[in-house]
């Protein structure tokens, strides 16, 4: 969230990352919500912060910092009202990384970004503190590993 950005900005500099001094920004080209449209404009907007280790640098080159893009399946499939699109996770992850890098996804919510990073052949760790999204979180890995290899055997 734009609140919380410089927040995180400073302790990401802190945990010894470089990081991109704007966001990356999707913007919503559908109707959201708003529980105080009394009061506030409808967010229609999400961003993200896009950190580096050492000297890394873009795996392709971007003119732009924003991606106007729809929700997809994730919306029903997650059943979490901030779930971002495949297409804005395509976006950031192929400009960012290449093939089987590793990749931190520190607000892992439902799953969304670590499914989408797993489909786009990376390796991914995702941190969730919320009890209830990390429950929803492991159940959408579920889902996703056995349309993936219907024989796949959880413990």
């Amino acid at each position: 969230d734009q609140m919380l950005w410089s927040f995180l900005y400073n302790e990401a500099l802190l945990a010894g990352f470089a990081v991109q001094r704007w966001p990356l920004t999707w913007v919503k080209t559908h109707v959201c919500g708003n529980n105080a449209a009394n009061y506030n404009y409808t967010k229609s907007t999400e961003i993200a912060m896009v950190c580096r280790k050492g000297n890394a640098q873009l795996a392709v080159k971007s003119a732009v910092s924003h991606l106007v893009a729809p929700h997809d399946e994730f919306k029903d499939q997650m059943r979490h009202p901030f779930v971002k699109p495949f297409k804005f996770w395509q976006f950031m992850v192929q400009h960012t990384t290449r093939i089987n890098d590793l990749i931190l996804e520190p607000f892992a919510g439902h799953g969304s970004g670590v499914i989408s990073m797993l489909r786009m052949e990376r390796n991914v760790v995702g941190c969730e503190s919320n009890t209830e999204h990390y429950n929803a979180l492991l159940e959408n890995l579920r889902v996703h590993y056995r349309k993936v290899n219907p024989n796949t055997i959880f413990k």
